[in-house]
């Protein structure tokens, strides 16, 4: 009997060894995935930036250009 739970206490360390590589091997692909969606982020708040701004500056100097050209085709 004690044979049998000894064979069975090896058997549980052996999983649980295998358990902790696993687990440490999933917490390394878990910080590279975290690792890309933080610059994923990164680049879509740029690319929304460089979409935006032209836009704002758009709209902060074209109406005084667009009332000077329509003011000179009136003339």
């Amino acid at each position: 009997m004690s044979e049998e739970i000894t064979k069975n206490e090896e058997a549980l360390q052996e999983l649980l060894k295998k358990n902790l590589a696993l687990s440490e091997e999933m917490a390394e692909s878990v910080k590279k995935i975290r690792s890309y969606m933080k610059w994923q982020n990164f680049w879509a708040t740029v690319r929304l930036l460089v979409i935006l701004i032209p836009i704002a500056i758009g709209f902060l100097y074209l109406p005084p250009l667009i009332k000077g050209y329509l003011a000179m085709l009136k003339q």
